[in-house]
């Protein structure tokens, strides 16, 4: 009797189902649109890339950069490929203004599409900055490495910048 009741309503939801329209999903926006907008700093890593044991390799010390009067901010225009960086009551890491672009280090060419390096470009100096995951309209983070080397000890150490969108 159960394998009876069961089999019509199985019909049914496959009908239901079947009758909907296709989910149709839109061009997905090019990256350079996701970078748009103004960003303030919220959290900053420090990272050992030699570090022998893995789980040392990476310190918060978003309080040194976090916890000031005036907080850092980023503001990036899209239309332009224009960026203007404000310090705040931090050290100055970065160019004030100037031009960026997305680069794919794979093809060593400009991309809008695939990019893991965000360059900014100011007064003929280019900052190369390994970005930490997508920047899409809908990302929240911003995220940069800004990597140092140490050519006398021969030791790797970088920051993780994460800027919220606001």
């Amino acid at each position: 009797m159960k394998k009876i009741f069961l089999l019509p309503i199985a019909i049914l939801l496959l009908a239901i189902t079947a009758c909907q329209d296709d989910l149709v999903l839109d061009n997905e926006p090019l990256k350079i649109d996701g970078i748009q907008g103004n960003w303030v700093l919220s959290i900053v890593e420090m990272q050992d890339y030699k570090a022998i044991n893995a789980s040392n390799r990476s310190l918060d010390v978003s309080y040194v950069f976090t916890e000031v009067a005036q907080p850092t901010t980023m503001s990036f225009n899209s239309a332009d490929f224009t960026f203007t960086y404000n310090e705040g009551d931090n050290p100055s890491f970065l160019p004030e203004s100037g031009t960026w672009r997305f680069v794919n280090t794979s093809t060593n060419d400009w991309s809008a599409n695939y990019p893991d390096e965000l360059h900014l470009i100011a007064g003929g100096d280019t900052t190369e900055l390994a970005l930490g995951g997508p920047v899409r309209p809908q990302d929240e983070y911003l995220q940069f490495t800004i990597q140092k080397n140490c050519p006398e000890d021969n030791q790797g150490y970088g920051y993780l910048f994460k800027f919220i969108r606001q």
